[in-house]
Order: C-alpha cells, then structure tokens, then sequence
C-alpha cells in the first residue's frame, strides 16, 4: 500500500524486497474529492526483456478515502485480505493518425497545423483530457468550412491541417514517418484541456508560449485574440456597470467569466513535439488549468463547460484565418504586437 506514484514504489517493493503487487493512491486533488481514483503505470519506461517482465506484477489504483481506510487497518494490525485477478497480454499496436485539410487557394503548400491528442497510452480518454481538445481542433475545421461552403468568407491563402494524434509518441512517430510535411507546417496551435468550467475547477484560461530558443508573432497573435475574449467575457470595474462586453456564451454553458493568463513555456503536451531544437516549428498550447479531476475517474462531461468551448472555437478559428490569409498589411499589425509587450518589458 503506497501514497505515491505505483512506478516509483514498484521498482523498490517489488523487484528488491519481493512484494506480491502494488496497491495505490495518489490522485492530483485528492483533498478537493477524496473519491476521485487515478489513473498511472507500474512501469513508466517500459522494458520487454524476458527478465524485466518476469519480474513485472500487478498494481491498483484507488480512492484516497479507500487508500487511507486500508492504511488504517495495515496499521492497526487488522488482517485485510486482497484477492487480484488480471488479465494482461501483448499485442501490436498501430499508430492511427486522424487529419482534414483545408487547402489554401494561394499557398497550399504553407499549413497552419492545429494538433489534439485523441488518447494517450493507446486506451486512455477523458472528457476533458482530452475529447475537449479534440472536439474543439474539429470545430474550428467544421465552421472554417462551412463559411467558405456559404461563401461567407473566401478560401484562405493558405491551407489549414487539423491533427488527432496519440500524444507525444503518436505526434513524434508522424513526423519521423513523414519528414516533408515539416517543410511545409510554419506554426503549430495545441489544444489540450480546453473545455473545463473555470469556476467548477477554480481554473483559468492558458496560452504556452513558445520557448525563449524560438520566439515567435504566433504568441503575439494568439494573446491578442485571448485578450479581447478575456476583457470582453469578465465584469472589470473599468468597464461597470456593464458585465459583458461582447459575451461568448452558449445557450447552455455556464456564465463564467473567462479569466486568462499568457504564460511562459513549458512541456506536457504535443507543442513540446514542434519546439524541439530539431524541428523548430513555432507552437503554442491552449488549455485550461486546474483541472480538479485531471487523470482521473471522474473526468467526464459535467466537468465541462459549452460556454467555455464556444470562447476557444471563437479564439482559435480567429487565429487560423488570421494566419491562414496574413500579407503585408498584416506583417505590420503582428509587429506592432510584437513590439508592444516587448516595450512593456524593457521599461519594467
């Protein structure tokens, strides 16, 4: 019985001093739902050799109120009997990558590449980790293509991919499969847990930059269109009595008002994938955190919020038709978007 990742506690209790299984309890907000069960690995690089599987067994996840109950008993010397019964194999294991292209009427050859992990680790799906992503990449493809089907707007320049990948090794492996597609993607926009209610999860809206190794106008752009939703989308005391400006809410989502924050690089998701010193293609991500129910059980639709969605369809099918069809007079904006918060720095 372990409080802590199954991996870590495998490698000590069962390969050194002989544990028959393990049995855990580590979800992310276990404080806010003790009833939340996790989900992870025992074995987080996995090794098939004839002797690293012979040493392989069983492990549980559970509650943190089932966890800390059969911890008490342990240490209460109470007998407490555990009967395990697994099923395991292995098999072959096809990486499927879905994709819709928008062809650009100018350049079709330049792509804007929208990315969402339909599951990770071949099986694992949530809500919104990320069906939300997913859902939201397959939106912005959908109106994009019915405005120019009603010839609303004409067909962009250039041509729009949208990507549901396997994350991080479904992302990696498409690219080392097809290595001249990376000629032709100039930027790269990830959606991962976008759909969660701010409120419900005491949460806020994220945009990932792009490292300080590749900075790029695509934070600029991205942050330009968050920042209208985000002051248009909140009551402010500069705007009163007023609440929202231009509100983006579904018929049934939440009011939430859209809180936001421009953040610095990090990791976690298939934006990683681009950046890397040997792709170097600009990406951001977009995604919600906290989510209090992250990796868990308990990541289904009523975590999500329609309103929520609705504000980063608007965000990200602004962006991919802005981008889609920039030219010269749109050079200028971006590098005034880009000088501006860059003054702001230097003078702070």
């Amino acid at each position: 019985m372990v409080r802590a990742r199954p991996f870590e506690a495998h490698e000590l209790a069962v390969r050194k001093f002989g544990a028959k299984g393990i049995v855990a309890f580590n979800p992310y907000n276990q404080h806010s739902d003790p009833d939340q069960v996790g989900r992870d690995t025992i074995a987080r690089f996995f090794d098939v050799s004839e002797a690293a599987v012979k040493s392989l067994t069983f492990g549980f996840m559970v509650s943190a109120r089932m966890g800390e109950e059969l911890r008490r008993l342990i240490e209460e010397k109470e007998k407490v009997i555990l009967r395990a019964c697994c099923r395991t194999n292995y098999y072959p294991y096809r990486n499927e990558v879905v994709y819709a292209r928008i062809k650009g009427q100018e350049k079709p050859e330049e792509e804007l590449v929208f990315t969402a992990h339909l599951f990770e680790q071949m099986a694992y799906q949530g809500a919104n980790d990320n069906a939300s992503g997913s859902a939201s990449i397959l939106e912005t493809a959908r109106v994009i293509n019915k405005l120019i089907r009603e010839r609303k707007i004409p067909r962009p320049k250039r041509s729009t991919l949208s990507l549901w990948v396997d994350e991080h090794i479904g992302m990696l492996g498409y690219m080392e499969k097809h290595p001249e597609l990376r000629q032709r993607w100039f930027a790269n926009i990830n959606e991962d847990m976008v759909g969660e209610g701010m409120i419900k999860n005491l949460s806020s809206f994220h945009l990932t930059s792009t490292p300080y190794s590749l900075p790029s106008y695509l934070n600029d752009v991205l942050a330009n269109f968050i920042e209208f939703v985000g002051e248009t989308n909140r009551d402010n005391i500069i705007n009163r009595p007023a609440k929202f400006v231009v509100p983006i809410i579904s018929p049934t989502g939440t009011r939430d008002p859209f809180y936001y924050s421009i953040d610095k690089f990090s990791g976690g998701s298939d934006h990683a994938i681009f950046v890397d010193s040997g792709i170097r293609i600009p990406a951001v991500q977009l995604g919600v955190w906290p989510d209090m129910w992250y990796h868990t059980n308990k990541d289904r639709p009523d975590k999500s919020d329609s309103t929520q969605l609705k504000r980063v369809g608007v965000i990200a099918t602004a962006a991919a038709l802005y981008l889609a069809n920039a030219s010269a007079k749109e050079a200028v904006q971006m590098v005034g978007e880009v000088l501006a918060p860059g003054g702001r720095a230097y003078l702070a």
